[in-house]
This record gives C-alpha cells, sequence and structure tokens, in this order.
C-alpha cells in the first residue's frame, strides 16, 4: 500500500492556458522519423503555417517513400577541406536496378573564384559542372549519370578555394 501524497488545493492555471483536443498537424507516422527531440520541438511550435506545415509533411512522406535510403547516401566525409585542384578519395554508390542515376552534391558555404567547377569522374568518363561565385552553400545536380558511373567516382574541386570543412553531401538516387 503507499502512502498518499498530500497535494495542495489546485488553483486555476494561469491566463492564456488551455486544454482542447487535438490532432497533430503532421500525422504520426510521419512523426515517427524523427528523434524525439526533434519531434518535441516540432510539435511545441502552435504557429507554423500551412504552408511550412506542408513542406515538413511533404519532406516526411517522401523519406517514408524511400525504403532503404542510407544505400543512396554516400561518404561525402573526402570532400572536407579538399583544396583547389585537388580530387577526393574514391566514392562509392552503391545502386542496382537502375540503368541511370542523379548525383546531388551539396557543398558547405564557400565563395568560389573565377571560372568555378566540380568535376566527378570515374576516371573514364568525367562530367563537369559550373559553380556560381557567391558566397554561399552549392547545390550541385548531375543527372541521367550511368549506374555503373558510381560504383566508384571521384571529385575535383576547381572552384579556386578550398572546399568547407563540413556541411558536404552526397546522395545518389536511381532513375
Amino acid at each position: 500500500m503507499t502512502t498518499p501524497v498530500s497535494i495542495p488545493i489546485p488553483i486555476p492555471a494561469p491566463d492564456g492556458s488551455s486544454s482542447s483536443d487535438t490532432n497533430y498537424v503532421i500525422p504520426a507516422n510521419s512523426l515517427d522519423l524523427l528523434a524525439n527531440d526533434t519531434k518535441s520541438s516540432l510539435l511545441a511550435v502552435s504557429n507554423l503555417g500551412s504552408s511550412i506545415t506542408s513542406r515538413i509533411s511533404s519532406t516526411l512522406d517522401l523519406i517514408e517513400n524511400l525504403t532503404g535510403f542510407e544505400t543512396f547516401v554516400v561518404d561525402a566525409t573526402p570532400l572536407n577541406n579538399l583544396s583547389d585542384a585537388s580530387t577526393s578519395t574514391a566514392l562509392t554508390g552503391n545502386i542496382s536496378g537502375s540503368a541511370y542515376t542523379r548525383i546531388v552534391i551539396i557543398l558547405g558555404e564557400i565563395t568560389p573564384i573565377g571560372t568555378a567547377t566540380i568535376v566527378i569522374s570515374n576516371g573514364t568518363t568525367s562530367y563537369e559542372l559550373s559553380v556560381p561565385t557567391t558566397t554561399s552553400e552549392k547545390r550541385l545536380l548531375f543527372n541521367n549519370i550511368p549506374s555503373s558511373f558510381v560504383s566508384s567516382f571521384y571529385l575535383q574541386n576547381n572552384t579556386g578555394t578550398t572546399l568547407a570543412s563540413w556541411g558536404n553531401s552526397i546522395v545518389v538516387v536511381g532513375l
């Protein structure tokens, strides 16, 4: 038998307090994709606009529908602090069942100089994209790349500056 705890006489909650029935603005199955602290932070924000809520829901739906997503993520640490005119170590993507891929490369904030480019190469074929010279993060999208290319490829930094020490990522998606 437990000893009863003495609870003081309750007083009304402060002004602005409320209790009501609710539905999460984002479906519970989508929320389950998030870490607990992220989920709590998101649910604590009561003034999310409908367009922001819709974008969050759409993104979580996309993530939920990408089965085996982790196989598409390429270890981008070889890009961290990659100096100008240098080539990364081998990068590997494991894509099967697709003839072509899309390679999305996000570079942490840099300020390219001159005629800045990024080149990806598998030693036989190389693809080059120009990089804007404004100070910002960069998103490079290489589309319709043969799947065999991503089994072992390299990135060459021709931006005129060293790549950021963090914030770099590579995702390979089968088309």
